[in-house]
């Protein structure tokens, strides 16, 4: 049976008309936003004063706030790319997984990340690799044990894992080559395991994490994260900081998951900056963050907002370990080389694109494994099926039912 239209006009009306409504509130919100920004845009030392007395005071468990990082980056204008430095290679890692289903005929997951190498100023072509990895209940290395059939969130923490050791590795291989090296993730570097998480494995992931981004920096490389529509309120958080310190407000109220509204912090520097143009490099303030720079201060977390190409949505924040925001020709090179990426296919980074591309699994890719798997093990004698609810959902999405007739 098909979905019937008709029956969601009504719906589909009120929807637009809530929207509608809603993109009003958001535009008064971001007007008084965009004034609280340019009261405080050039006042660094009392911002600095006032964010560092509100994190000492509010529950570092519920405040997440930003705090500018370098004093001459004005907060309400946008900063224009230089040039790109004339030789540098840049690479990216993503990864794609197959998570355990208990459905199936066989029990195993699969994790394959792909690399994609751009030298950049050399002519020379790009270079790829795949490191594929088949994990399965009794295996040796076999990390998910008796949770293997459910656990999908391990499976995606390792997948994720797996693509900054492998980017740390090549990197470390690049490290001879002319200009800087840019390892490029196509996600946040201040990483946290979401999920289901086996008692006592966080501080683990993150150790292993931290670890990753320490190898790049040992090598001489430099490490980004570029997150698309992210949808992270820090910088809102931080002028509402200000203004409760200014008005006497409870700090309490700084806890509050959305301080202006439904805005986000791509809102708010959407309306500043031109393509190609940076925000000012920000702290990222939150327990999490305070964590990484405990174990290892040049780990902390900062991050900048890039306006990748025309029209709306096309905002992007970029997260850097404190050993790259520190320094401003860093900075200044790495926000040249991702833009530049970016102009290659419109407003994404190209070797992040390549890597997807690379690493990722399709169905038939699947199929062709697992007609593999079941072949070798028919030479020893073994023989499996999928779960009668599997097969019956097979069945009905080939376009067949087994009522017909009935």
């Amino acid at each position: 049976m098909t979905l019937e239209f008709e029956k969601l006009t009504s719906a589909v009306a009120d929807m637009a008309r809530e929207l509608s409504a809603r993109r009003e509130k958001q535009q008064t919100d971001l007007q008084y936003a965009l004034s609280l920004l340019r009261t405080y845009a050039d006042d660094w030392q009392l911002v600095d004063s006032k964010l560092r007395d509100a994190a000492q005071r509010a529950d570092e468990k519920h405040y997440r706030s930003a705090r500018p990082l370098h004093p001459g980056e004005t907060l309400d204008l946008g900063i224009t790319p230089q040039a790109p430095p004339p030789r540098a290679t840049i690479i990216a890692t993503d990864g794609s997984q197959i998570v355990p289903d208990r459905h199936a005929a066989f029990h195993y997951y699969l994790i394959n990340v792909g690399a994609f190498t751009y030298y950049h100023g050399s002519g020379r072509p790009p270079a790829v690799a795949t490191s594929p990895r088949l994990d399965y209940p009794g295996a040796g290395d076999s990390e998910l044990d008796d949770a293997f059939a459910i656990n999908t969130s391990l499976v995606n923490i390792l997948r994720d894992r797996s693509e900054i050791v492998s980017l740390a590795a090549k990197v470390a291989e690049a490290k001879d080559e002319p200009g800087p090296t840019l390892g490029v993730l196509d996600q946040r570097l201040l990483y946290w395991p979401i999920g289901s998480v086996p008692r006592g494995r966080d501080a683990d992931v993150v150790a292993a994490w931290q670890e990753a981004m320490s190898a790049v920096r040992d090598t001489g490389g430099w490490l980004a994260g570029f997150i698309d529509r992210p949808g992270k309120r820090s910088v809102l958080t931080m002028l509402k900081t200000l203004d409760l310190q200014s008005s006497s407000g409870k700090i309490s109220d700084l806890y509050e998951p959305a301080p202006f509204g439904e805005l986000t912090d791509t809102d708010l520097f959407d309306a500043i900056l031109s393509p190609g143009q940076r925000s000012a490099v920000f702290v990222d303030i939150s327990q999490h963050n305070n964590t990484f720079a405990g174990n290892e201060p040049l780990n902390e977390v900062c991050f900048f907002y890039l306006k990748t190409g025309e029209g709306t949505g096309q905002l992007a924040r970029v997260d850097i370990p404190m050993w790259v925001a520190r320094d401003r020709e860093t900075v200044a090179a790495t926000h040249a080389l991702l833009y530049d990426q970016c102009r290659i296919i419109g407003n994404y980074p190209y070797v992040i694109t390549r890597a997807d591309e690379i690493a990722v699994v399709g169905r038939r890719d699947q199929e062709e494994l697992e007609n593999r798997i079941a072949l070798r093990l028919a030479d020893e004698d073994i023989h499996a099926a999928l779960s009668a609810k599997q097969q019956s959902k097979e069945y009905a999405r080939g376009g067949k039912t087994r009522m017909e007739g009935l």
